[in-house]
């Protein structure tokens, strides 16, 4: 990153720029093998501690012996996802004096560019007898081991932990045995090709601002125009089946590049009375969008049979970005020579909230009983609260003790929203966007200084962002 900031008198430039490039490789698709183990065995479950259900073997059984348990199926996989990202901004502000009142106006743009992609190569094998392989367990077992899992609740024998397997060792043996398993090719082409996009999102925002004052009133106003553009690639899979109806693997080909863009014009004012010496009187009002990750649009698919249930994740390319009004009125008061205290209320009125989904998966579709998780709007929402919180530093104190202070606060909300069918409040993850806040998590921006017109203040339900980005 770099940048540069020039004081010029009454005027103040500031530019910057800045560069970034990450991935993640192995990302949410994991390698699994199946074991099958003694289908014979009789089994009791012990709910003597509920939050400990345990297993035992009425018929003796050592549920802990490896060599009792063979790979039936595994799937080797590869992911990468990569972003490239490129930002800009630079900002004037011009320091004026009307009519003995004080003023500052300024101007700035920033323009920033994400460029992202995903790829999966995903191989999965069958073992061709369904009691499964001749490799066992006991043959691709590795050297990890607890000995105070759970504090021994589960032990069995002179084991507190069952054997674990390497999966270097699996791999090994699975690709060396290979005359005991067939590649399923339907289920490793429709995973790999579902999991590729390769998407770029430009963002445009600039912003105009004048702040002036009139003796104890200060006065800032400004709007933010905002434009995003999005386009992305993913792959078209069409289904192949042979004369007796049995699927082959799909065709893959390159889908048509979809875009998706919207503009917006985001006014805000805010207002600052000097009630008292170090008493304020603080009023905002200022509207704010939260956009959908890039990957929450793209179109592609993500499989993850390691959860319970076993889950599929799906983009949703006519997510809308979510808006808001925000109101805001806040209170003040500075101690000296070092303190603060303050309480205000706020008002978000939110349209087009992004919330998570969840549905399960029809028997025609080629993950029948998976839980399919997608983003969508949802119909409008407010959310209201106040907060009130003091920072005082105890400089009265002697010596080093003049250094220390506290910091406490209290904050009480209230929401509502009708929720969309599906709605799956148990889903997990970020709020979205890093320079968007969440609903649930947010403080108003009410604490501190008042919000930046290039400042998002938008709080979108939660929804289900992954890290790396949906399928």
């Amino acid at each position: 990153m770099s940048g540069a900031r020039q004081d010029l008198s009454s005027t103040l430039i500031t530019y910057e720029f800045a560069g970034s490039r990450s991935h993640n490789i192995g990302g949410q698709d994991f390698q699994t093998t199946n074991f099958n183990g003694n289908q014979s065995v009789d089994l009791a479950l012990s709910l003597k501690d509920p939050l400990r259900p345990k297993f035992t073997a009425l018929d003796g059984t050592n549920l802990y012996d490896p060599t009792q348990y063979v790979i039936t199926k595994s799937s080797f996989t590869g992911y990468i996802a990569q972003q490239l990202n490129f930002q800009g901004a630079a900002s004037l502000a011009r320091r004026y004096n009307a009519h003995s009142h004080l003023g500052t106006f300024e101007v700035g743009i920033k323009v920033r560019n994400s460029h992202s992609t995903q790829n999966q190569n995903d191989t999965l094998y069958n073992s061709t007898n369904s009691n499964g392989s001749n490799i066992t367990l006991s043959s691709v077992l590795s050297s990890y081991t607890n000995p105070t899992y759970y504090d021994n609740y589960f032990r069995i024998g002179s084991l507190s932990y069952g054997p674990t397997s390497s999966y270097n060792a699996i791999q090994r043996a699975v690709l060396g045995n290979l005359n005991q398993f067939t590649l399923d090719q339907v289920k490793s082409v429709t995973r790999s090709a579902s999991g590729f996009f390769d998407a770029n999102e430009r963002i445009y925002a600039g912003y105009l601002q004048n702040v002036i004052s009139f003796g104890k009133l200060r006065l800032q106003a400004g709007v933010r125009f905002d434009g995003t553009y999005t386009e992305f690639i993913t792959n078209q899979l069409t289904t192949n089946v042979d004369s007796q109806g049995n699927p082959l693997p799909p065709t893959v080909t390159r889908a048509p590049l979809k875009t998706s863009g919207y503009f917006n014009a985001l006014p805000s004012v805010q207002a600052q009375y000097q009630l008292e010496k170090n008493t304020n009187l603080r009023l905002n009002y200022s509207q704010g969008i939260s956009r959908p990750n890039v990957g929450d649009l793209v179109p592609t698919i993500i499989v993850d049979p390691n959860t319970s249930p076993k889950t599929v994740t799906e983009g949703n390319p006519n997510l809308k970005p979510t808006k808001a009004n925000n109101y805001d009125i806040l209170l003040e008061h500075f101690f000296q020579p070092l303190g603060i205290i303050q309480g205000g209320y706020f008002y978000k009125q939110l349209s087009n909230p992004i919330c998570p989904t969840a549905s399960t998966l029809g028997p025609t579709d080629p993950n029948a009983g998976f839980r399919l998780l997608q983003s969508i709007n949802g119909p409008n929402a407010h959310i209201q609260g106040v907060e009130v919180s003091w920072e005082q530093r105890f400089s009265f104190l002697p010596g080093f003790l003049n250094g220390f202070g506290v910091a406490a606060n209290y904050s009480y909300t209230q929401s509502k929203v009708t929720f969309p069918a599906f709605f799956n409040p148990a889903v997990t993850g970020g709020p979205g966007r890093i320079d968007n806040p969440s609903l649930p998590r947010a403080r108003p921006p009410i604490l501190g200084t008042l919000a930046s017109p290039m400042t998002s203040t938008v709080s979108p339900c939660a929804s289900p962002r992954a890290t790396t980005t949906p399928t």
